[in-house]
């Protein structure tokens, strides 16, 4: 989907009012609501299916435009759970427009819906006008078809590349999708999903989704994270916008000779596993896949020589779970409340799902709600992710970025050494590899030394890194909240970081999603425990309010 690609593929496509009320969701309803899409790429031919393009095949070599090709798949993607394609789409009079036209035509009379995804860097959207045009015609050519992907009877356009829409002198990018809006859709007819990780689009757009998440050293939190954005957006702004989860089985563009080229493992399975179980858990509206067959990036999940059908069983499974999940309804008069008073505490579902979640409460044995709301509730420790439970004789709950444990003694909590945990578990090779997490110093390093001299010298080892150290001391209570250094500044590759007894700072030598070059952040210390799997039996497990 990229436009070094595109551009190699296009030869074969080339042509033969003042804003009102955003959009509400009208969401959860019923079961046939909770959608299941998949990306949909319709540009393929034989010449594709080269190993020095494609990391895998497809069992069935196929060029895009034969209608029998577009026929399997939409068989395929019902049998797996999938209700929709959304199909790239780079403008009128291509194969991409005739190819939506044979989809939407093929699934006259069945259930499955075809949808687009606006490809803004499509070199026939040179211009403001072409993309308004552009618009114009996918809306009154197909938008009226009953299988074009709706909600509440309104056509549904994905949104790819938000940045590279043409812009006039002066004017930002935002404010040029705002002027397109008023032009093609001023009265909102139609709902417009925006990607990427700028939430002001909202401002003109009806909804959100990543596009990737291949970068995410923790697809839980990522995908959580983004949700609690959207919800939050809403919650500001008296807002419904749409949170469309994103699901992948993995990522390889090596073969695309791009500088950035990277490979995120399918770990058989776990990769897309861990990420349909993050995308159902973050509450989402949708779900997308990324994709059914982008073969050049490697997150097809249409059978392959490889995997057979593997991923289209995976698919099933977890299509059915999201699909019969207690539905979160959304209504023109807002969402219902994320979290909510107790009696003794708070009730938490952002880290649950279909309404369930944590609380955080007082009682008899231990009072974490006052402790919660002294340690700076969720600002500094993130949301409740486990039930209490008893650990090392303690009684103790797990939080986004921290454990805490009561201390009857003291009438307060202590914050475990959550990563000094993981090492004792045999966990550091697990966080090197999958978190890029520097393992802990040896013995030595505090040997014959004092207490005093023991902190001195940890904390001289932040010093390596001024971003990092400045990271550090910026959380006022630092030496509670992360404990002292347990290791050097190492360069991990994308970053420097450095491990703690309770966190991982990090700074960053590229841009990425969640921070700039340079920037420094933290890792949250009870989110990684658990994806290390560090609690045994139900304690991570959401209950009902």
């Amino acid at each position: 989907m990229r436009i070094c690609r595109l551009l190699v593929l296009l030869i074969a496509f080339l042509p033969i009012l003042p804003l009102s009320q955003p959009v509400r969701a009208e969401v959860g309803q019923a079961p046939a609501d909770r959608l299941v899409l998949a990306y949909y790429y319709p540009w393929f031919d034989m010449n594709t299916w080269s190993p020095s393009i494609v990391s895998d095949m497809p069992a069935v070599k196929y060029v895009s435009a034969d209608r029998n090709t577009i026929a399997r798949h939409i068989g395929q993607a019902r049998s797996s759970g999938i209700d929709a394609f959304v199909s790239a789409w780079l403008g009128r009079g291509n194969q991409t427009d005739s190819n939506l036209a044979t989809m939407l035509s093929l699934s006259q009379g069945t259930p499955f819906r075809a949808g687009i995804v606006f490809e803004t860097n499509s070199p026939f959207m040179g211009s403001q006008q072409a993309i308004v045009d552009g618009l114009r015609y996918v809306i009154s050519t197909h938008g009226s078809n009953p299988n074009f992907l709706k909600l509440g009877g309104k056509p549904v356009i994905f949104f790819w590349a938000l940045r590279s829409v043409p812009t006039a002198p002066g004017q930002t990018a935002l404010q040029a999708w705002d002027a397109i809006r008023q032009q093609v859709d001023p009265g909102r007819s139609t709902v417009w999903i925006a990607e990427g990780t700028d939430i002001s689009y909202q401002s003109v757009f009806d909804g959100h989704h990543l596009y990737s998440i291949a970068w995410s050293t923790d697809v839980n939190y990522t995908l959580k994270d983004w949700s609690n954005r959207i919800r939050n957006y809403n919650s500001q702004n008296g807002t419904g916008k749409l949170w469309v989860a994103t699901v992948m089985p993995g990522y390889d563009d090596m073969g695309t000779g791009r500088p950035d080229a990277f490979i995120r493992s399918r770990e058989d399975g776990a990769f897309y596993s861990a990420t349909f179980n993050a995308a159902i858990s973050s509450q989402p509206d949708w779900i997308i896949i990324t994709s059914w067959n982008e073969w050049v990036e490697g997150t097809q999940i249409e059978p392959s020589v490889t995997y057979g059908d593997k991923y289209l069983a995976m698919t099933k499974q977890y299509s059915d779970r999201y699909k019969a999940s207690a539905l979160v309804s959304t209504s023109s008069s807002g969402s219902v409340a994320a979290d909510f008073g107790l009696p003794n505490g708070r009730f938490y579902t952002q880290t649950g799902s279909g309404g369930r979640g944590f609380s955080v409460t007082n009682d008899q044995v231990a009072r974490f709600w006052d402790e919660f709301q002294r340690l700076g509730g969720v600002d500094r420790l993130g949301f409740p992710a486990s039930q209490r439970f008893v650990w090392d004789g303690f009684v103790t709950q797990v939080f986004q970025k921290a454990i805490l444990q009561w201390r009857p003694d003291s009438g307060r909590v202590a914050f475990v050494n959550v990563f000094d945990e993981m090492h004792k578990a045999g966990k550091d090779d697990w966080l090197r590899v999958v978190r890029s997490t520097p393992k802990p110093l040896g013995p030595d390093f505090d040997q014959g030394k004092g207490w005093d001299q023991i902190v001195r010298d940890r904390l001289t080892l932040l010093e390596a890194n001024p971003a990092i150290r400045d990271k550090y001391y910026s959380a006022g209570d630092w030496l509670a909240l992360y404990g002292l250094p347990t290791s050097r500044v190492e360069d991990m590759g994308s970053h420097y970081a450095i491990r703690l007894q309770r966190a991982v700072i990090q700074q960053w030598k590229v841009e990425v999603p969640w921070a700039r070059a340079g920037q420094a952040t933290v890792a949250n210390g009870g989110d990684v425990s658990i994806e290390a799997g560090m609690y045994a039996g139900t304690v991570l497990s959401p209950v009902a309010p």
